[in-house]
C-alpha cells in the first residue's frame, strides 16, 4: 500500500489533491483529524464525488472544548459512532478515529458498523492534468500555450504571455531548472517535452502537481509510475507497452485524442 500526505499548510483543494495522489500510485485518500464527523460531512462528499480509489476517513472525538482547564472533546463514543457510520452508508470504504477518541470509541464504531457492507469504489475514467493551483479535463477542447528558447527570462515572459492570453496548459521542455523557475511564477499545469530519461526524470522530480508528458521511447512509463502524469503516445504499440507497465487508462492520451487550440 502506497502512503502519501498533505498537510492543511499546502493549500491545495481536494479537485486538484485527488489527481496528485491518484497519479502517484496512492492506494486510497483520505481525511483525518481537524473536525468531528458532523463538521467532516461536506468534505467527505465532495472527496466522494472525484476519487476513484478507496477514501478513507477519521475524525476527531467531535470538537476541542476546555473544561476545568484541560482540552477534551465534545461528543461521547455512542455519538461519534452513530455520526461516523453514516460515512459508510455514503460509500466510505474505511473509518477510525483521531483525537479525543479511545479504544472504546472504535469498540462502539465497530458494533454499528459491522454488518455495513463495503460500497464499490467510483470508477473515474477522467483524464486531469494538474498546477499546484489549477486541474485540466483533458477530454475537454482545452488552449494550449509554448514557451521555446533557452534564455530562462524569454521562457518566463512567454508563459506570463500565454497565460495573460487564456492559455490553460504551457508546453516547455524538460528541464528541471525551467520548471523550478516556471512554476514559481506561473500557475498553469505543464506539458512536459523531452528527449532522454534523464532530462524527463529531472523535471517530473521537481514538478508540483501531474503533468502531461510528451516523450518517444517506453522509459517515460516508469516515471510515470514513479513521479504521476499522463502520457501522449503515437501509436497503439506504444499504449500496449504502457498497460504492460501498469499504466492506468485514464493515464494514456493518444496525439489524435487530444483537441486544443494554440496560441500563437
Amino acid at each position: 500500500c502506497s502512503h502519501f500526505s498533505a498537510s492543511p499548510a499546502m493549500r491545495i483543494r481536494r479537485r486538484r489533491l485527488r489527481p496528485i495522489l491518484e497519479g502517484m500510485g496512492a492506494d486510497g485518500v483520505g481525511i483525518n483529524c481537524s473536525l468531528g464527523p458532523k463538521q467532516m460531512l461536506g468534505a467527505v462528499q465532495r472527496f466522494l464525488a472525484v476519487c476513484s480509489v478507496p477514501v478513507i476517513v477519521k475524525p476527531n472525538a467531535g470538537l476541542p472544548v476546555t473544561k476545568e482547564g484541560k482540552v477534551c472533546y465534545d461528543i461521547s463514543k455512542e455519538e461519534f459512532a452513530c455520526e461516523t457510520v453514516e460515512f459508510l452508508k455514503m460509500g466510505v470504504r474505511a473509518v477510525g478515529g483521531c483525537c479525543g477518541t479511545t479504544p472504546a470509541y472504535i469498540r462502539a464504531l465497530v458494533q454499528v458498523a459491522k454488518e455495513i457492507p463495503s460500497a464499490p469504489v467510483r470508477e473515474s475514467k477522467q483524464t486531469v492534468v494538474s498546477s499546484h493551483i489549477h486541474t485540466l479535463d483533458l477530454s475537454k477542447p482545452f488552449v494550449l500555450g509554448e514557451c521555446t528558447g533557452e534564455d530562462i527570462d524569454d521562457i518566463l515572459d512567454q508563459a506570463l504571455d500565454c497565460q495573460d492570453e487564456g492559455a490553460e496548459l504551457i508546453a516547455i521542455e524538460a528541464n528541471a531548472e525551467y520548471i523550478q523557475e516556471l512554476q514559481s511564477t506561473v500557475q498553469l499545469p505543464l506539458l512536459l517535452v523531452a528527449k532522454t530519461k534523464q532530462e524527463l526524470e529531472g523535471a517530473m522530480r521537481v514538478y508540483n502537481g501531474k503533468p502531461l508528458v510528451q516523450a518517444n521511447g517506453e522509459f517515460v512509463f516508469p516515471l510515470l509510475k514513479k513521479y504521476g502524469g499522463v502520457a501522449i503516445v503515437s501509436d497503439t504499440a506504444m499504449q500496449e507497452k504502457a498497460r504492460e507497465y501498469g499504466i492506468d487508462e485514464k493515464n494514456i492520451l493518444a496525439y489524435s485524442s487530444l483537441k486544443y487550440t494554440k496560441i500563437n
